[in-house]
């Protein structure tokens, strides 16, 4: 083979990896494997990575969600399946490879283990804060309709099956992945209230109320999230309880009250 083809064949093995698995994922080695050259031969042609995507010229790739992550996806799906019907200790790799319709060698080319992958689950991109973008909220809308907004965030994901079921197998194992809750307990519970107690601080500044005490606000902050983490918990995640007050409803009482509290302490009017 010539070398012009031989080059075609990398270019052509490298567009593949990147497809499948993605540009920051996909490593020299994994484009010299799929092209059936030695990784030597390979930095022969191109000196790294970079150099290499950059001569398929299509800067594309770098945006497109590859096959790799809608896999990993519909393995998080299955895996999260198996837990919460059988258990997370009665869950072996192989069990989840071949319900995701995968082999053990594939599996693992996603997560060195099952704990890794059970972390992964929780790290996923739907565990951004709720309260994320209040930074980047100006402060003209009604107070009362920005805490009904973090409200109705923060019930968003009890309504999709798989993470609800996540949630279920963090509860159910925290013995044995405190960390778990720990980061959990960060994106539901500590970073929310300092992103809300921020923003009322502010949203007070701009109508004219100085003076309030930043840690004392993220303190009256925790009463209104946790009276939300507590609904879901008795709602949602332990099975056979339910409350009899609808979730709107509970919305809407628990925004009254805390804005009760805003207005009785002459932070809003």
């Amino acid at each position: 083979m010539n070398r012009q083809m031989r080059k075609q064949q990398i270019m052509t093995a490298a567009k593949k990896c990147f497809i499948y698995y993605g540009y920051k994922e996909t490593g020299m080695r994994d484009i010299a494997k799929e092209a059936g050259v030695a990784l030597g031969t390979l930095y022969s042609y191109y000196k790294n990575k970079e150099a290499l995507f950059k001569a398929i010229d299509m800067p594309e790739l770098a945006d497109i969600r590859p096959a790799f992550e809608k896999k990993k996806e519909y393995i998080f799906f299955v895996a999260i399946d198996l837990f919460s019907k059988e258990g997370y200790d009665n869950v072996t790799m192989d069990a989840i490879a071949k319900a995701a319709n995968t082999t053990r060698s594939q599996l693992y080319r996603f997560f060195s283990s099952k704990e890794d992958l059970f972390k992964q689950m929780l790290l996923s991109d739907h565990m951004v804060s709720y309260t994320d973008n209040l930074n980047k909220r100006n402060t003209e809308l009604p107070l009362q309709m920005i805490l009904e907004e973090v409200a109705n965030s923060y019930f968003l994901f009890s309504k999709k099956k798989n993470q609800l079921l996540l949630l279920r197998e963090v509860t159910r194992n925290s013995e044995k992945f405190p960390e778990l809750l720990e980061i959990y307990y960060n994106y539901s519970m500590a970073g929310p209230c300092e992103n809300l107690a921020r923003y009322i601080v502010r949203y007070c500044h701009d109508h004219g109320v100085d003076g309030i005490d930043e840690d004392y606000m993220r303190r009256r902050t925790s009463v209104f999230l946790s009276s939300l983490q507590n609904y879901l918990l008795t709602n949602d995640i332990i099975v056979g309880i339910n409350h009899r007050q609808p979730l709107d409803s509970f919305i809407s009482s628990s925004v009254d009250v805390f804005m009760g509290f805003l207005r009785y302490s002459g932070y809003v009017s």
